[in-house]
């Protein structure tokens, strides 16, 4: 009788553990396809927002280092500011689904953020209460300034034949200055919160 509940108390345990085990196995094959989910996310979406900035950066370098009128130059800037309005344009499209897929992405941006918007690496970051309103402020209100200023001075050399003035140059450069770092700042705290587990939600 001892040698049989040894060997059915032997068999619970065993069965006990085992279950744990597969338990514990099936949560972690969520959690590492989460963060390759995640993963993947953060580089798609760090390839498009690049991607704006560097035709945005095209399109800013022809209006301000080519500050001159001849058919070349003309010709120059209808081509780039056509390849940055159709980022523009992709972008917009998806705006929704970006703010969307950030959002299920991430949990627990307001305790993580506030420990990482103290580091001097992003001080030049708008403080958010949470990644929907960092990405507008960064993409929508610095972007956006930018595209303001390239538009009105894309128009100004091809419909109305016009070099800038100094102002308008000032104004170019001052809403493109900061912009490089501001997007490096941004794609860096986005892949801060993508390595660290506690943000999966």
């Amino acid at each position: 009788m001892q040698f049989f509940l040894i060997v059915v108390a032997g068999t619970y345990i065993s069965g006990h553990f085992a279950g744990k085990r597969e338990a514990e196995n099936r949560k972690l094959t969520i959690l590492k396809q989460k963060l390759e989910n995640r993963t993947k996310f953060v580089y798609d979406y760090s390839k498009i927002v690049n991607s704006r900035l560097f035709l945005m950066q095209l399109v800013y370098w022809e209006l301000h280092l080519h500050n001159e009128i001849n058919e070349y130059r003309q010709n120059q800037l209808k081509i780039k500011y056509r390849e940055y309005y159709q980022t523009l344009v992709d972008w917009n499209s998806y705006l929704t689904y970006h703010l969307i897929s950030l959002d299920s992405h991430f949990c627990d941006y307001n305790q993580l953020s506030e420990k990482l918007f103290s580091m001097k690496r992003f001080n030049l970051l708008p403080k958010s209460d949470n990644l929907r309103d960092l990405t507008l402020n960064v993409m929508q209100r610095n972007f956006g300034m930018l595209h303001k200023h390239l538009k009105k001075c894309k128009d100004k050399r091809l419909e109305f034949q016009c070099i800038l003035n100094k102002l308008e140059l000032d104004e170019l450069e001052k809403g493109y200055t900061d912009l490089p770092e501001i997007t490096y700042q941004y794609l860096d705290l986005i892949y801060q919160l993508s390595t660290n587990p506690e943000t999966l939600k």
